[in-house]
């Protein structure tokens, strides 16, 4: 995981509502869009850090969009979102 400049090698979880990464159109005018959205877990312990809503966050070189930021029971949720064809 790549988040605020800094690489950490990190257990992530991408939760089973999410297995098929849900896509919807994206509102522009390029054909062929789509925007996935995606929850993954992260333990806090491992991580060190809570990240920001709006921030920029890579996993295995693919770019992610914070949208979205829980903290529950030591387990950091986050609502994320990136842009695919």
């Amino acid at each position: 995981v790549e988040y605020d400049g800094k690489m950490k090698t990190i257990p992530v979880i991408f939760t089973s509502d999410t297995a098929g990464n849900r896509k919807r159109s994206v509102k522009d005018k390029a054909e062929g869009l789509y925007k996935i959205s995606v929850v993954v877990r992260i333990q806090l312990e491992s991580w060190g850090i809570t990240p920001r809503k709006g921030k920029t966050l890579y996993i295995d070189d693919e770019e992610y969009r914070i949208g979205a930021v829980t903290s529950v029971d030591g387990e950091i949720i986050l609502g994320l979102e990136r842009v695919d064809e």
